[in-house]
């Protein structure tokens, strides 16, 4: 959906999430990627990739190491790591084995994926072998990472091109540090700021459960810096759909102006205001609900039982015979 937008235009890469991100970035032609989340776990995910992206030439390679024989090959291709950092991510491959590896037999089935299309696995590979896929434990709200990644651009003399924000935004308003951050970031003419949105108006893809949006990353800042400016909800309501059904681009073209006649602005003014509130009032972005903690509980236990297999494993193993 995206890619006729990000085709080629290279820069930095800003995103949130998992492994998604890989196929976006590769898309663009991205330089460098700076994948930031408040999640520990998924920021060991992308550290347990990128020691895995070098030791495999092809994504089959990759995939198989999700299968129950693929801990050895693991295990050693995170050999050269930290020992504390290894142990923490062979908890983690313990951990979630199975569940990547049915989402990556899923990548792999899909041409357009970072899997599926070996061009694409290529380039990802690449950049994680010249360590230029760089995961960081932040917020997007903080007063840290998404500054300290602002720095490391703007002395690379990098361009962020791409932020993917995923739906991140639907669980909190612009808050001062969120606006200081994103306008920190070194954008030009041609920064995206992309998104995936619940809404009860939007069309989505078919068969898909978002709704894909885009915006301009000069705009967004631009609008930042208007108090009342405050959440997705805001962004949306500028919203323009695309001829692909399912995105809408943001801040492409010119915003509509009111008529230069006094009395016919006012009367535009006013249908703006009653069309803008009853798309708040049908729900233009839908929010989830929160399930953080849950979660939270669910991971915890398993996490337990990927030590104590490990465990188990390597007393089996200092058992058997040379």
């Amino acid at each position: 959906i995206y890619f006729d937008d990000v085709k080629g235009i290279g820069g930095g890469y800003i995103g949130v999430g998992g492994d998604q991100n890989y196929t976006l970035a590769a898309a663009a032609g991205s330089q460098v990627l700076w994948l930031i989340d408040i999640d520990m776990e998924v920021v060991k995910l992308h550290k347990l990739y990128g020691a895995l992206l070098s030791a495999t030439e092809t994504p089959q390679a990759l995939v198989a190491l999700f299968e129950k024989r693929g801990l050895a090959q693991v295990d050693a291709a995170l050999s050269t790591l930290e020992p504390r950092l290894r142990k923490q991510l062979l908890v983690l491959y313990t951990q979630y084995r199975d569940d990547l590896l049915a989402h990556l037999r899923d990548e792999i089935s899909q041409p357009h994926t970072w899997l599926g299309d070996a061009e694409k696995y290529a380039y990802i590979r690449k950049l994680a072998q010249k360590g230029l896929i760089v995961p960081r434990l932040g917020d997007l709200n903080g007063p840290r990472t998404v500054m300290q990644i602002a720095e490391a651009a703007k002395a690379a003399k990098v361009t962020v091109r791409v932020v993917y924000l995923s739906n991140a935004e639907s669980w909190f308003s612009y808050g001062a540090g969120f606006r200081r951050n994103l306008s920190a970031l070194p954008f030009d003419e041609q920064t995206s700021v992309v998104r995936t949105i619940k809404s009860s108006l939007l069309p989505y893809v078919r068969g898909d459960v978002w709704h894909y949006t885009m915006q301009r990353g000069p705009h967004f800042v631009s609008k930042l810096s208007e108090h009342s400016y405050s959440s997705i909800e805001q962004v949306m309501l500028d919203a323009v759909e695309a001829k692909t059904k399912g995105l809408s681009h943001v801040g492409f073209a010119p915003a509509p102006t009111p008529p230069s006649d006094a009395a016919e602005a006012r009367k535009w003014r006013e249908k703006e205001r009653v069309r803008r509130q009853k798309l708040l009032q049908d729900g233009l972005v839908t929010r989830p609900a929160g399930n953080r903690e849950c979660a939270s509980e669910f991971e915890q236990d398993r996490r337990q039982k990927a030590e104590q297999d490990l465990k188990a494993l390597d007393k089996r193993l200092q058992a058997s015979p040379k």
